[in-house]
C-alpha cells in the first residue's frame, strides 16, 4: 500500500470513529444539561473544538487518538481535562497522540512507568501512549503480568474466613493509607475484598496486599461506580458466611467542595477511633440477629429532604420493578444513607442479591452526579433490609 493510500485509509477510519464519538458526546451532554437546547449548544461548542484538533493532527495521529478514546469510552476511563478538545470524560489530551507510554499523564490507577514496562520496548516510541492504553483496556486479562503474584478472584479467599469482612471499592489509590489506618482500629482480623476497575495498573496494589495480607482483589468493569462491583461480589457469594460486612469506597466527589471531609466523616462513623464504640457495633451484629444495616446517622437522608428523590425518580421507577417487591410498597419513602457506606448483614440483602440486575442495567461512566441506577440502589438498601424483616440503626457521628 502506498503512503498516500495509507494516509487515506487512516483518514477514513478517523472520520468513522469521529462520527461515532460525536453521537456519544451528544448523549453525554444530554445526560447533564437541564434542557435539550443547553445540551445542543454545549455539544456544538465541543465539536467545534474537536474539529480544530483534527486539523492540527495528521491522519495517523488523529486515528490513534480516536481509537484510544473509543477504548476509554468502553472501559469508563477518564483523564483530567487539559484542553478544549476534551468535551466528554473519555476524551484524551491532544498531546497523547505523540507521547510515549511512559509520558502518560498521572491517573489514580495507572502508573505510566509500570504500563510502559508491561507493554515493552514499543512503549518508548513517540505516539505509543495511545497504543499502550488500548492494550491495557482490552479487559481484565490484558497485560496479565500486572496481576502476577496478587490474590485475584474469589479463589484467593482465605482458607479460614474471619467473622467480619470489609468491601472496599478502590479508585483513588492514593487514599489507601487513610483506609489502612481505619482498618487497624478493628479489634480482630477481617477479610478485605477490594473491588477495582479492571484497567488498574499500579504498584499500589502490591503495597496494599503487603499492608493487609487477608486481601482479595476483584477487578471489574468501571461501571456502576462502587455499587455494581459490590452487587456482583454479593451475588457471587463473596460475603457468604460473614456476620457483618463493612462497605467502603475511596470517595472524592469532585462535584462537592467538601468531598474529602464527607468521606472522612463516613469512615469515622463506621470505623470509629473509640475502641469501645467499635466493639459494641460488632457485638451488636453478633448478638442481635435482627440487626441488618448500620450506617452514619449524620448522613441519613429522610423522606422529604430535597436530596431524597431529586433527579432519581426515573431511576427508581426503572429499578423497583426489577426487585419484584423485595423493597416493599413504600420503598421510595424510606430513609437512606448518603454515600453508600455502611455495615450490613449479607442475609439481609437477599432480595437485592436475587434481583435480575446485570451490568447492562447500569449506565456507562459519564461522570454522572445523580440519576443513575447506582443512585437508585443507594436509596433502596434501607427498605430492602427492612422488608426482609431486619432492622436498621443509625450510628453516631
Amino acid at each position: 500500500m502506498t503512503r498516500l493510500a495509507t494516509a487515506a485509509s487512516a483518514a477514513l477510519a478517523a472520520w468513522r470513529l469521529g462520527w461515532h464519538d460525536a453521537w456519544r458526546s451528544l448523549a453525554f451532554e444530554r445526560s447533564r444539561a437541564p434542557r435539550p437546547q443547553a445540551a445542543l449548544q454545549a455539544w456544538q461548542a465541543g465539536q467545534a473544538a474537536r474539529r480544530q484538533r483534527a486539523r492540527r493532527l495528521d491522519a495517523p495521529a488523529l486515528h490513534r487518538l480516536l481509537q484510544a478514546e473509543a477504548a476509554c469510552a468502553a472501559a469508563g476511563l477518564a483523564y483530567p481535562r487539559e484542553d478544549a478538545g476534551q468535551q466528554a470524560p473519555w476524551h484524551l489530551p491532544e498531546r497523547l497522540a505523540t507521547l510515549a507510554a511512559n509520558g502518560l499523564p498521572p491517573h489514580p490507577l495507572i502508573a505510566p512507568a509500570l504500563l510502559a514496562a508491561l507493554v515493552g520496548p514499543p512503549a518508548q516510541q513517540p505516539g505509543s501512549a495511545c497504543d499502550a492504553l488500548r492494550a491495557l483496556l482490552a479487559g481484565a486479562d490484558a497485560l496479565p503480568a500486572r496481576w502476577q503474584g496478587l490474590p485475584v478472584g474469589l479463589a484467593a479467599r482465605p482458607a479460614q474466613p474471619a467473622r467480619h469482612a470489609v468491601c472496599l471499592h478502590l479508585f483513588y489509590a492514593e487514599q489507601w493509607p487513610a483506609f489502612v489506618a481505619a482498618l487497624r482500629r478493628l479489634p480482630q482480623p477481617v477479610d478485605l475484598y477490594v473491588t477495582l476497575p479492571a484497567f488498574a495498573a499500579t504498584p499500589e496494589l502490591r503495597r496494599l496486599v503487603q499492608a493487609h495480607p487477608r486481601t482479595v482483589l476483584l477487578p471489574t468493569p468501571n461501571r456502576g461506580r462502587d455499587v455494581l462491583p459490590w452487587l456482583q461480589a454479593l451475588r457471587a457469594g463473596a460475603f457468604d458466611g460473614y456476620t457483618a460486612v463493612c462497605k467502603l469506597h475511596t470517595k472524592r466527589s469532585p462535584h462537592h467542595a467538601d468531598g474529602q471531609r464527607w468521606r472522612d466523616e463516613l469512615v469515622q462513623a463506621l470505623l470509629p477511633e473509640d475502641k469501645k464504640a467499635l466493639q459494641a457495633l460488632l457485638g451488636a451484629f453478633e448478638q442481635d440477629p435482627s440487626l441488618g444495616l448500620a450506617g452514619p446517622g449524620a448522613h441519613c437522608i429522610e423522606p422529604g429532604d430535597r436530596q431524597h428523590g431529586g433527579s432519581n425518580q426515573r431511576a427508581l421507577a426503572r429499578v423497583l420493578p426489577r426487585l419484584g417487591g423485595a423493597a416493599g410498597p413504600d420503598a421510595g419513602q424510606r430513609p437512606f444513607f448518603a454515600g453508600t457506606m455502611f455495615w450490613f448483614r449479607p442475609r439481609a440483602l437477599a432480595g437485592l442479591r436475587a434481583a435480575p440486575l446485570s451490568a447492562d442495567d447500569f449506565e456507562p461512566e459519564m461522570a454522572q452526579t445523580d440519576g443513575t441506577t447506582a443512585h437508585a440502589i443507594e436509596r433502596l438498601v434501607w427498605p430492602l433490609v427492612e422488608h426482609a424483616g431486619y432492622r436498621v440503626t443509625r450510628l453516631p457521628a
